[in-house]
């Protein structure tokens, strides 16, 4: 479902850029890591993505042409692009990311966490869907202990964890709902996925229980 969601993502930039092909509407992958926590699968992710750029980007020809220069002195010189991700992901999910069950100590979790948010290290962001329309009070959107607030306030004040209102029809779609009303043979379920999705749910018969 995550390639057929994918597919609708490319064909929908191509239909609001007039059907004329992009470098940002192919620019859609799906990947599957073995991985239960964000701050490990940003590691993954990272160190794949800067393997995969080394391999296919090379400095210019202009730099290559500099004399005397031997090749590896030229890569030196050159700065390769750096990656940066960013997590989209519910409050439900943002809850579990401070929380220390998941880590191996709190103080690991604190840790871990600016090691993958820190800009000085891997730099990644979180923006969170926020269904409370612009809440400036964090715990109204994410419900936490007082440790947990502390931690997670370090990220939110210095923007790497950023909330952002999706709308008021957009906070109807329900992931949950959807399974829900398929198993119900509740046909409403249909307006909140794709129409290949939806396909792909009915002819594989999907959470019928």
């Amino acid at each position: 479902m995550m390639r057929l969601l994918s597919d609708d993502m490319r064909s929908s930039h191509l239909a609001e850029s007039g059907g004329e092909s992009s470098q940002a509407g192919g620019n859609v992958a799906v990947a599957i890591i073995d991985e239960p926590t964000f701050v490990r699968k940003s590691t993954i992710l990272l160190r794949f993505l800067r393997e995969r750029l080394a391999a296919v980007v090379r400095p210019s020809d202009s730099l290559n042409r500099c004399a005397g220069i031997p090749e590896s002195g030229r890569n030196a010189l050159y700065q390769f692009p750096s990656p940066e991700l960013t997590f989209l992901m519910g409050s439900d999910t943002l809850v579990r990311l401070f929380s220390p069950k998941y880590y191996p100590s709190e103080q690991a979790m604190v840790q871990m966490l600016r090691k993958f948010l820190s800009p000085d290290e891997e730099g990644s962001r979180i923006v969170c869907a926020d269904r409370l329309r612009g809440t400036a009070n964090l715990n109204a959107v994410i419900n936490l202990d007082k440790a947990q607030l502390e931690v997670a306030h370090e990220f939110v004040q210095s923007d790497r964890i950023t909330f952002i209102d999706i709308g008021a029809e957009e906070q109807t779609y329900s992931s949950t709902e959807v399974r829900a009303k398929v198993a119900a043979r509740d046909g409403s379920w249909m307006r909140l996925v794709t129409t290949a999705i939806a396909s792909y749910i009915i002819t594989h018969e999907i959470y019928l229980g």
